[in-house]
């Protein structure tokens, strides 16, 4: 499965259903975007702190695949930092390659809301397996 593929994929995956995803790649970058809807909010009205680190996580997957160099990680490591709550609007995470050495990865990644203010910001290790893993088609 070519990258284009794999982003379609995620897109249209079940679990981001009326989240309007998107995917943009750079060098060694990559944004995810999505829209807060009722279903990812917690009891008391605001973003659950999974879909912050979900954000961070996959704008980073992406980031370390922009490299061209695999084509699939794996999380080994990750700190989040849970700056500002979010109960609507669109969010955006902005993933780098920090460094890569051998099969591993160091990315970080910022989320910002609609007012352009951070609301999250996280740094995580990805790996790339010595196993090859096949993507399944939805």
């Amino acid at each position: 499965m070519n990258v284009n593929e794999i982003i379609e994929q995620y897109i249209s995956h079940p679990m981001h259903k009326n989240l309007n995803m998107n995917v943009h790649f750079g060098k060694e970058s990559a944004t995810v975007s999505m829209t807060i809807h009722e279903s990812i909010l917690n009891l008391v009205g605001t973003l659950h702190g999974a879909i912050y680190f979900k954000l961070i996580d996959d704008s980073c997957f992406f980031a370390a695949l922009s490299a061209k160099e695999s084509h699939f990680v794996a999380t080994s490591n990750m700190t989040i930092h849970y700056v500002k709550p979010a109960s609507e609007g669109r969010l955006v995470a902005k993933a780098r390659i920090i460094t890569k050495r051998n099969r591993m990865y160091l990315c970080k990644s910022t989320i910002i809301n609609e007012k352009e203010e951070i609301i999250a910001y996280g740094s995580g290790s990805f790996i790339e397996p010595k196993k090859s893993y096949n993507y399944k088609k939805i």
